[in-house]
C-alpha cells in the first residue's frame, strides 16, 4: 500500500514538526510512504486529493483533530469518495487530538501501535453548513464534534492562546474565563426535519465521536457508527452551579447535570437573530444559521 503522511507542522505550538524525527522510527512499518508539511490552514485537504488520485490508498495525517479533518474532507470531492477503499490514520499531535480517545487511543505511542496492527473501522462522518467568517454559506464534514455557543469562543480563544501550560489547562482556562462572560442566546432547532423548538442555549454539542476540549466527554453516549448524532444541549444554568458541577464533564457524566438534555438525530438545523459562533473539530469557522447531516459508513479509519 502507498501511504502518505501529512503533517502539520504548527500542530500542537509545533510539537508535531518537533517529535516527528523520533516518531518516524517507530514507524518503518510505513514501507511505500511519502511525508509532506503543510505550509498553510486548509491545504491538507487538497494534497490528500493530489495524492488519492495518484494511486495513494493510506493517508496518515499527523497533527490535531483540525488536521485530521482536513484529511478527511480531501477523501471527497464534489460529494463522491475519490476512493472508497482508502484509509484514513492519524497520530494526535494537536493541542486537543481527542478524536482517538473515543477508540480507546490516549497517547502517541498506542496509535502508533494501532497503526502497525493495521485496524481499520467503517465510521460514519458529519456534514456542516454555517456562514464563514465573511458572511458565506460554507460546507464541510467533520469526524468527531462540532458545537455553538459557548464553546465557539472559547475555541477562538484557545487557538489565539500560547497553550505553554499545556492542552488541558489551556482548555480548562478558556472554557472558565469564557463562560463566566458569555451571554446566552436564543437559538431555534429544527430536529430530523420535524420538530421545531427555541430555547436559550449556553452550548450545543453535535458529537459523532465522545470526547473535545482535551478530554472532556461531551458526547459521553456517542458513538462513530451508529449513524446518529448525540446532541448534548446545555441550557441556562447558574454560573456557580454549572462551576460546581465542571468534573462531571470529564467524568463522563455531564448528562447527569440539571439544564443539560442529551436528544439523538440525523439531522439538527439551528438558527439565531443573534451572532453564536460556531467551531468545528477545534476549528472557530463561523456563526449560525447551521445545518447538520450525518453520513453513515462514509470513511475507514486505520487506527
Amino acid at each position: 500500500m502507498k501511504t502518505l503522511v501529512i503533517i502539520n507542522p504548527v500542530a500542537g505550538g509545533g510539537k508535531a514538526k518537533e517529535r516527528w524525527p523520533e516518531i518516524s522510527k517507530k514507524c518503518s512499518f510505513l514501507k511505500n510512504s511519502e511525508v509532506l508539511y503543510t505550509q498553510r490552514a486548509g491545504e491538507a485537504t487538497q494534497i490528500v486529493r493530489e495524492f488519492l488520485k495518484k494511486g495513494f490508498d493510506r493517508i496518515l495525517a499527523v497533527g490535531g483533530d483540525g488536521t485530521l479533518t482536513e484529511a478527511a474532507n480531501g477523501f471527497f470531492e464534489n460529494e463522491t469518495p475519490l476512493n472508497p477503499k482508502a484509509l484514513l490514520g492519524t497520530i494526535p499531535l494537536g493541542s486537543g487530538s481527542d478524536f482517538l480517545k473515543t477508540l480507546g487511543i490516549f497517547s502517541v505511542e498506542a496509535a502508533i501501535e494501532g497503526l502497525e496492527k493495521n485496524r481499520t473501522l467503517l465510521c460514519d462522518v458529519g456534514q456542516v453548513t454555517y456562514l464563514n467568517k465573511k458572511g458565506k454559506s460554507e460546507s464541510r464534514l467533520f469526524v468527531n464534534i462540532s458545537s455553538f455557543g459557548c464553546a465557539g469562543e472559547i475555541v477562538d480563544r484557545v487557538n489565539q492562546s500560547s497553550k505553554a501550560l499545556g492542552a488541558t489547562a489551556t482548555y480548562l482556562g478558556s472554557t472558565l474565563l469564557t463562560f463566566f462572560t458569555y451571554q446566552n442566546p436564543k437559538v431555534t432547532l429544527e430536529i430530523d426535519g420535524k420538530e421545531k423548538r427555541s430555547v436559550v442555549i449556553n452550548n450545543l454539542f453535535v458529537c459523532n465521536g465522545k470526547y473535545s476540549g482535551s478530554g472532556m466527554l461531551w458526547g459521553p453516549q456517542a458513538s462513530l457508527t451508529d449513524g446518529l448524532f448525540d446532541i448534548t444541549l446545555v441550557k441556562e444554568i447558574p454560573k456557580l452551579k454549572a462551576l460546581l458541577n465542571m468534573k462531571k464533564i470529564y467524568q463522563g457524566k455531564v448528562l447527569e447535570v440539571e439544564g443539560v438534555e442529551h436528544f439523538q438525530c440525523r439531522t439538527l438545523s439551528a438558527t439565531s437573530s443573534e451572532k453564536v459562533p460556531l467551531e468545528v473539530d477545534g476549528d472557530s469557522v463561523g456563526t449560525l444559521p447551521v445545518t447538520y447531516l450525518t453520513l453513515p459508513n462514509k470513511i475507514t479509519l486505520w487506527y
